[in-house]
Formats: C-alpha cells, sequence, structure tokens
C-alpha cells in the first residue's frame, strides 16, 4: 500500500471518529393525506373520509390533530402509522384544522386543512 493511500484511509478514520461525516439524511417527515374522499367544498350529510400515513421519518409515529373538523366528524388513531378522519358533514359552514405527526426522533410535519361546508 502506498503512503498517499495510507495518509488516505487515516484521514477518513479520524473524520469519522471526528464527526465530520455526515450521515445520510433522512427524508422529510410528512402526514400523507389521500384527500380523494376529502374535498375541500363538502355537501352537507354526505360522508367523507379523510386516511393519513406518515412520509419518511422514524417510526413509532404519533399523530394529532388542532383546530375544528366539520361537524359530524371524528378522528381515529393512531392506528400504527395511520390517523383517520370520517362522518358526515353535518352542519354548514367553514372549518380549518390541522393533521401533525411527530416520529420517534420527535421531528415533526404538519399538512393544514381548509373545508367548507355548504347545503
Amino acid at each position: 500500500m502506498t503512503s498517499l493511500r495510507k495518509f488516505s484511509i487515516v484521514l477518513l478514520v479520524v473524520a469519522a471518529l471526528a464527526g465530520l461525516i455526515a450521515a445520510p439524511a433522512q427524508a422529510q417527515l410528512t402526514p400523507n393525506c389521500n384527500s380523494n374522499n376529502f374535498p375541500s367544498q363538502m355537501t352537507l350529510g354526505n360522508s367523507y373520509v379523510l386516511n393519513c400515513s406518515a412520509t419518511g421519518g422514524t417510526s413509532p409515529f404519533t399523530f394529532s390533530s388542532s383546530g375544528t373538523f366539520p361537524s359530524g366528524m371524528q378522528a381515529y388513531g393512531p392506528f400504527g402509522s395511520e390517523y383517520t378522519i370520517e362522518g358526515p358533514a353535518s352542519v354548514a359552514g367553514s372549518y380549518s384544522f390541522t393533521i401533525t405527526v411527530k416520529d420517534s426522533a420527535n421531528k415533526t410535519g404538519s399538512q393544514a386543512f381548509s373545508i367548507t361546508v355548504a347545503a
């Protein structure tokens, strides 16, 4: 082995021990909510479903919500890495809420929703 190669190996070992070599970046943590059956404009009396799962981050995940769901809807879960909001839109009005997911490394991601329920 050449002296230059030995020196390169020693330099890599020292850099790794000193923390100078970065660990691979993890994907950003986000709630991945399928809003195909959860439009921003809802009809009074119809039922809707919003399914969310965690994307990125490190399991296990914890979901939470803040704000106000359309009246008549409830949150279920989390069930593993999934969270669901479903039910009938029973009161007309405007509603805003945010779904937040937190991973085991305390990273968070969120997704906001604004819903209008009309007769």
